[in-house]
C-alpha cells in the first residue's frame, strides 16, 4: 500500500469530540481522527488505506452505501441514523461530499436511542392505561394528556395541551372550585417539601354524567424544571360504595325503630330494592317448629317475577346449604347449578346471603352475572344489621316474656298475702279472742292453744312479710351495730311465740353503720330467733375483717359484720339464705332486708363448723371509735 495524501485542512478536526473519517473516490480511508479510530479501529490494525466496504462488509446490510453513493453521485450532503450490529452502537451519520471524496462525521447516539425507546413504551403504557394522565410546566399550563384523559372529558387533546388549569371549567367542564384547588395544590407541591398532593375533583363526562375523580400529582424528576405529572383514578364508585355503606349502618336505626321480626323483614327488603338496587328480594326465617325456611317479606319485583313465594323444606334447594353453611353464596348462572329449587326459575342470577341464625336474604336477577362481590359485601352487611336486630326483638320477646311471668307471680303473691293476712290472720285472731269464752277448757289446755295461735299468727306474718316483699325501706341513719344487737335481742326475748327461751348476743367488735335502724333490728331478730324449741340462742357479732376462723365461703373478707350462731347445724348451711332452697323464713326475710339496702347476706361453715352468717358489700361500716 502506498503512502496516503491526507487532505489539507483536516488536521482541526481532531478536536472534533465526533467521529470523523475521510474517504477517497475508491472508498479508501485517508483520514481518521482519534474519536474515529477509538471507534472503528479499537484493536489497532490500521485502517488508512483500506476499502471501507472490504473493512466492514456488513454495512452492506445497512443505508451506508446507498447514502454514500447517493451522496457521491448527487454531490449533495446527506444524514441518517442506523443501527450497526457488529459494534451494536446506533450511529447518527453526516456525510459531505466533494470531488475527490467524501467527509464523513458519526456521532454515537446508542444512549439517546435507549432512552427514546424508553420513553416511546412509557408513552404507550400512558397511553394504554385506563387511568388519566396529564403533565403540567411550572406555570401550570397543560402539557400532555393521555386518551384516557380525552375519553373521560370527552374534549380532545388539542384543546387541552397548552391551556392553563384555571381554563378546564370552561372546556372540560371541571367544576371551578376543582380547578381553583389544582391550582393551589400544584403551588403547594412546588414550594414545599411534600413529594406527593391528592385531591378530588368534579367534573362532568361526555354522556354527561357527574364524576368523582381523584389526581395524585407528582414532581416530574429528572427535569430542571418544576413541571408537574397528575394521575387522574375515577373514584366515583368508591364514592358511592362508601355512600351505600354509611347508608346501610344509618338503616340501622329503622331497623331499630321495628318492633316485630316481620317489619324488621319488610324494612330490610325496602332496603335492598332501594338502597342497593336488589329489586328481587325476599327474606325467609327458620320455622324451627316445622323445620322449613318460610318467607316473611319479599319486593314487589319478587312477586312480580316469583308469584307465590315457596317454603323450603330441609335440604331443599340452595338456600338451605348457604343457611347451613352460614356463608354468602354467589350463582351466576342458576341453569348450569343443578341444586335449585325450581328447573323452571325465571332467576338466571341468584346471591343468597344467610341472617345470622334467624335465616336467609335472597336476591335474583333475570340476567346471567347480574351480581359481584361488591353486591355480596353490600348485602352481607345489610343481613348483619338485620341479624342484629332480629336478635334484639328475641331478647325484647324473652323479657316480655319473663316479665308477663313475674307480673303473674306477683299476682298470686298478692292473693296469697291478702289470704293470709285477712283471712288466715283474721281467723286466728278470732280464735285467740274466742278462747276468753270458752268455759270447757282448763287453764292450762287454753294457754297451750293460746301460744299455738299466736305462734301460727307470727307464722302468717311472716309468711305475709315474705310474699309481700316488704323489705323497702324508711329514712337511713347512722346506728351502732351493738345498739341494732341489743334491740333485736329484746324483742326476740320477749317474743313468746318464737321457739327460743333466751338469746346470749356478744358483740366481739363493734362498727356503726348507715342504715333503716328498724329494718336493720329486724335483719337481727331474724337471724337470732332461728334456734331449736326451748333452746338458748348464742350469737356472736363482729367485723368480717377481724373474724379469726376463716369461712368457708370466700377467700377473702370484704367489708362486713358477721352473726356466728353457736349450736345451730342445719344439714344444708347454703340452702339457708338460698333464695331458691326450701330453708327457714327468718334469715329468708334477713336476705330480702339485706338486698334492700344493697348488701350481701349468704351463710357459711366456719373450720370448726360453726354456722356464719356474713354481711357484706357494707359500704357505709366503720369500726366503733374511728
Amino acid at each position: 500500500m502506498t503512502d496516503i495524501e491526507v487532505p489539507d485542512g483536516l488536521d482541526i478536526v481532531d478536536r472534533v469530540t465526533d467521529a470523523f473519517f475521510a474517504l477517497d473516490g475508491t472508498w479508501r480511508f485517508v483520514y481518521l481522527n482519534d474519536r474515529a479510530t477509538e471507534m472503528l479501529d479499537p484493536s489497532g490494525r490500521g485502517l488508512l488505506g483500506e476499502v471501507i466496504w472490504d473493512v466492514f462488509p456488513e454495512t452492506a446490510y445497512t443505508p451506508f452505501p446507498t447514502q454514500f453513493h447517493g451522496a457521491m453521485d448527487e454531490q449533495k450532503p446527506v444524514a441518517f441514523e442506523t443501527f450497526y450490529n457488529p459494534l451494536e452502537t446506533w450511529f447518527e451519520v453526516r456525510a459531505y461530499p466533494a470531488e475527490d471524496g467524501l467527509s464523513v462525521y458519526l456521532r454515537d447516539i446508542t444512549e439517546r436511542k435507549r432512552q427514546e425507546s424508553e420513553a416511546n413504551q412509557h408513552a404507550t403504557i400512558v397511553e394504554a392505561v385506563h387511568d388519566g394522565v396529564i403533565t403540567l410546566d411550572d406555570g401550570n399550563e397543560i402539557t400532555y394528556v393521555n386518551r384516557a384523559v380525552e375519553a373521560t372529558l370527552g374534549v380532545p387533546r388539542e384543546r387541552l395541551v397548552g391551556k392553563h388549569v384555571s381554563a378546564l371549567p370552561r372546556i372540560a367542564t371541571i367544576d371551578s372550585e376543582s380547578a381553583d384547588t389544582m391550582d393551589e395544590v400544584l403551588d403547594e407541591l412546588r414550594g414545599g417539601d411534600q413529594t406527593e398532593e391528592r385531591l378530588e375533583v368534579t367534573f362532568e363526562m361526555a354522556d354527561e354524567s357527574t364524576r368523582v375523580g381523584e389526581i395524585r400529582m407528582v414532581p416530574i424528576p429528572g427535569t430542571n424544571t418544576d413541571s408537574v405529572a397528575g394521575v387522574i383514578r375515577d373514584v366515583t364508585d368508591r364514592h358511592d360504595y362508601e355512600r351505600v355503606v354509611t347508608s346501610l349502618h344509618d338503616v340501622t336505626r329503622h331497623l331499630f325503630q321495628a318492633e316485630t321480626r316481620d317489619e324488621i323483614c319488610a324494612v330490610a327488603v325496602h332496603t335492598a330494592s332501594e338502597l342497593l338496587d336488589l329489586p328481587i328480594s325476599g327474606v325467609w326465617l327458620l320455622d324451627e317448629g316445622r323445620d322449613r325456611l318460610t318467607p316473611v317479606a319479599a319486593t314487589a319485583g319478587a312477586h312480580d317475577v316469583v308469584g307465590g313465594l315457596p317454603q323450603f323444606g330441609r335440604d331443599e334447594g340452595l338456600i338451605w346449604d348457604a343457611f347451613l353453611s352460614g356463608e354468602s353464596a354467589l350463582y351466576d348462572d342458576l341453569k348450569e347449578n343443578e341444586g335449585k329449587y325450581n328447573p323452571e326459575t325465571p332467576i338466571r342470577s341468584e346471591l343468597i346471603v344467610p341472617v345470622g341464625d334467624h335465616g336467609v336474604l335472597m336476591t335474583g336477577a333475570r340476567t346471567v352475572g347480574a351480581f359481584d362481590e361488591r353486591d355480596r359485601e353490600l348485602a352481607e352487611i345489610l343481613a348483619a344489621n338485620t341479624a342484629l336486630e332480629l336478635d334484639r326483638t328475641e331478647r325484647e320477646q324473652l323479657l316480655s316474656e319473663r316479665e308477663t311471668t313475674l307480673d303473674q307471680q306477683t299476682e298470686r303473691l298478692r292473693t296469697l298475702e291478702t289470704l293470709l293476712d285477712d283471712h288466715a290472720g283474721e281467723a286466728i285472731r278470732t280464735a285467740l279472742d274466742g278462747l276468753d269464752g270458752l268455759d270447757g277448757l282448763d287453764g292450762e289446755q287454753a294457754a297451750e292453744l293460746r301460744s299455738a295461735l299466736a305462734t301460727a299468727d307470727r307464722i302468717v306474718g311472716d309468711a305475709t312479710e315474705l310474699s309481700a316483699g316488704r323489705a323497702t325501706l324508711g329514712s337511713r341513719t347512722f346506728i351502732d351495730v351493738s345498739e341494732a344487737v341489743d334491740a333485736a335481742r329484746e324483742r326476740v326475748a320477749a317474743d313468746e311465740t318464737v321457739p327460743v327461751s333466751d338469746v346470749s348476743a356478744a358483740v366481739v367488735e363493734d362498727a356503726t353503720l348507715r342504715a333503716d335502724r328498724d329494718r336493720l333490728v329486724r335483719l337481727f331478730e331474724t337471724l337470732f330467733r332461728w334456734s331449736e324449741a326451748g333452746s338458748t340462742a348464742d350469737a356472736r357479732v363482729g367485723m368480717l375483717a377481724e373474724a379469726e376462723a376463716r369461712s368457708v365461703a370466700d377467700g377473702g373478707y370484704p367489708g362486713g359484720i358477721y352473726v356466728e350462731r353457736t349450736g345451730a347445724t342445719p344439714e344444708c348451711v347454703e340452702a339457708v339464705t338460698d333464695p331458691e332452697a326450701d330453708g327457714p323464713i327468718g334469715p329468708a326475710i334477713a336476705r330480702e332486708i339485706a338486698q334492700a339496702h344493697g348488701w350481701t347476706l349468704v351463710a357459711a361453715e366456719t373450720h370448726d363448723g360453726t354456722l356464719r352468717f356474713e354481711l357484706s358489700e357494707i359500704t357505709t361500716l366503720e369500726p366503733a371509735g374511728e
